[in-house]
């Protein structure tokens, strides 16, 4: 998928001195491979597994919950679906993390994911 202006939008937030226009980046469903309403538990299937040229879905999704948190905002849903990232990343068999490591071999430039003895290494922390 490609960005394009009409994932960019206008919106009106409001700050403690007041509401503000704030420039925001939008990504509805809409598309190719776009699959509207799987189960959760295979949403964080995918999650766990899916990676870009700058990093795993599960430290983006991490990081989010974390950052909002950070802001005084708790969204259970996220954290829901974060806890059952880390739940599929602590389950990650030998076979997963060969396909991990093979994957991110291909993605020149991206260091998300290191192999160390077939470990999966900077997700570890996503889960207690």
């Amino acid at each position: 998928m490609r960005e394009d202006l009409t994932m960019v939008r206008w919106v009106t937030v409001q700050t403690d001195t007041g509401p503000v226009r704030a420039l925001v980046f939008w990504a509805g469903p809409k598309g190719d491979g776009i699959a509207l309403k799987l189960p959760l538990g295979r949403v964080a299937w995918i999650l766990a597994r899916a990676c870009g040229h700058v990093g795993s879905c599960a430290s983006y999704l991490y990081n989010t919950v974390a950052k909002l948190e950070e802001f005084g905002i708790h969204d259970q849903n996220l954290w829901r679906l974060q806890e059952l990232v880390a739940g599929e990343i602590k389950n990650f068999s030998k076979e997963d993390l060969a396909q991990l490591v093979t994957r991110a071999a291909y993605k020149k430039g991206s260091s998300w994911l290191e192999a160390d003895e077939n470990r999966y290494l900077p997700e570890r922390r996503l889960y207690p």
